[in-house]
């Protein structure tokens, strides 16, 4: 059987190799945009997780679904939707949500329906309201299929003109959302039609074209479930399904519930009476690994594709690859070997090393912003060391993700509040190497990060300033004047790269 394989000489610095074959369980790689970026769809065989669907939000800023196995204050233990099982420290995650759309009510694998045999799916009405969700993969796009709810149908083909960039080479996924009044249908994430909702709740009939063969099919309906919005200050924070939140000292999972236990007493709370959970972020550097091999961002197909939902994703550096999959190094998770039909995207950024000098949101300030994932700030410094380089020759450079860092780069607009003040010294933020300061940090951008999308910032090291022994950084805020005040802002995953030439 083809199957995509990344061969990689990682002790004699070699080049990648990767084939966009048929990798195993049913998908097809494609070139994306850009010569470094992979892209996979894959259409699932079996439905590899079994309890309620959960995803984690990890100290960087990863996201990885699957089944929460074991939690308790020290450690937890997960299983992935593509079947891995991985344990690692609780401190390692900020926080977890039950999946934030959807119950899954059905999953059928295999063919479904011919031509002559249309497939139903039940479309129950909840609260009254009909209201729901139905996902498809097929193999082939010409004349895909007729699909009816009610008395609404629409045949899908695949010279439909609203979709401009469906390879007719890969799987695709099929999506029928029907909520709020309107019905609407998506094929590869794109939005071919829409119109209003049937009132009533007759199923869901796909008829599929001649050579059509529909290999998965998955059936869910909203959770409508409030989602925590509150960020814990000093305790884990609780987000029960009817929108209350609860503060606990400690958090676990017992017999299957969550346990929450305060001033000696605990309460446990099925599955179906609470939503998410969110840690405080730790305000001392929890300890990461630097990852050696080839540095990616891997995008993980979801178990079930909805257009805003937001995709499991993996930062890295890929260790040994082969035909079932490859292995992952991760800062916080270890080794996590991801099978090929996991993985949606693969982002190349170059073979070297990725060492972590500071993970999680930290907020550097003086004031209690609690609208920040880190309300309470740290003060207005932050400091650390990290080795030598490796390869004295090779690329090297800082990234961090900031929000909410006020901006007095060349082209900030003149109307920008603090502009003058950032032009003339005042709430500046400085990065130090081995106390020889570069450009701050707010010259270098143009606009203010909103606190729920950071930017990331890239800066460039000058290898002079390097000594071929322990190095030191530092983050340093500078006042607005001679009274004090300084700049609240959020400072996200300061990471060392080293590249090979």
């Amino acid at each position: 059987m083809a199957a995509a394989v990344i061969t990689c000489w990682l002790a004699l610095g070699g080049l990648a190799e990767v084939r966009a074959d048929d990798p195993s369980d049913g998908g097809r790689w494609s070139w994306g945009p850009g010569a470094a970026t992979l892209r996979q769809t894959t259409l699932w065989r079996e439905l590899p997780i079994r309890g309620p669907l959960v995803q984690l939000e990890l100290l960087n800023r990863d996201c990885l679904s699957g089944e929460l196995r074991r939690l308790t204050d020290e450690s937890i233990e997960f299983r992935t939707i593509s079947g891995s099982t991985v344990q690692f420290p609780r401190a390692a995650l900020l926080g977890l949500q039950q999946s934030a759309e959807w119950d899954v009510l059905e999953f059928r694998r295999g063919s479904c329906g011919t031509s002559t045999s249309p497939c139903e799916f039940a479309a129950t009405p909840r609260e009254g309201r009909l209201s729901g969700w139905l996902q498809l993969g097929a193999e082939s796009v010409d004349e895909l299929c007729s699909i009816s709810l009610g008395q609404w149908s629409f045949r899908v083909r695949s010279n439909v003109r609203r979709i401009t960039s469906v390879d007719r080479r890969l799987p695709q996924r099929l999506t029928l959302d029907w909520r709020g009044g309107r019905v609407r249908l998506f094929l590869a994430g794109q939005l071919i039609c829409e119109d209003r909702a049937p009132f009533d709740a007759d199923p869901v009939v796909v008829t599929p074209g001649d050579g059509v063969d529909f290999q998965d099919a998955i059936l869910a309906r909203p959770r409508n479930h409030p989602v925590t919005k509150s960020h814990p200050l000093a305790l884990p924070l609780v987000g029960l399904a009817d929108g209350e939140e609860l503060a606990a000292e400690h958090v676990q999972i017992v017999d299957g519930e969550l346990e929450l236990e305060s001033d000696g007493a605990a309460t446990r709370w099925p599955w179906s009476e609470w939503k998410s959970i969110a840690w405080p972020a730790p305000r001392d550097n929890i300890p990461a690994h630097p990852v050696s091999g080839w540095l990616v961002e891997l995008e993980l197909q979801p178990l079930a594709e909805s257009p805003g939902e937001t995709l499991d994703r993996l930062t890295g550096a890929i260790t040994r690859a082969d035909g079932t999959g490859l292995w992952l190094a991760h800062p916080l998770l270890g080794r996590l070997p991801i099978a090929w039909s996991a993985v949606r995207r693969i982002t190349l950024r170059g073979w070297g090393t990725a060492t972590p000098l500071r993970l999680g949101p930290v907020h550097l300030g003086d004031e209690i912003r609690l609208d920040l994932r880190s309300p309470t700030p740290i003060g207005h410094r932050l400091a650390g060391h990290f080795p030598a380089p490796k390869f004295w020759n090779g690329r090297l450079w800082i990234e961090l993700d900031h929000s909410e860092l006020e901006p007095a780069g060349a082209e900030t607009p003149p109307g920008s509040p603090f502009l003058a003040e950032l032009r003339a010294g005042g709430l500046l933020t400085d990065l130090s190497i081995n106390q020889q300061p570069l450009a701050p940090l707010n010259s270098r951008i143009r606009w203010k990060a909103d606190v729920a999308r950071p930017e990331r910032l890239t800066i460039p090291l000058p290898r002079s300033l390097l000594q071929r022994r322990d190095n030191s950084w530092e983050l340093r805020e500078h006042p607005r004047n001679a009274a004090g005040g300084y700049d609240d802002w959020e400072l996200w995953n300061l990471i060392l790269y080293e590249t090979w030439p």
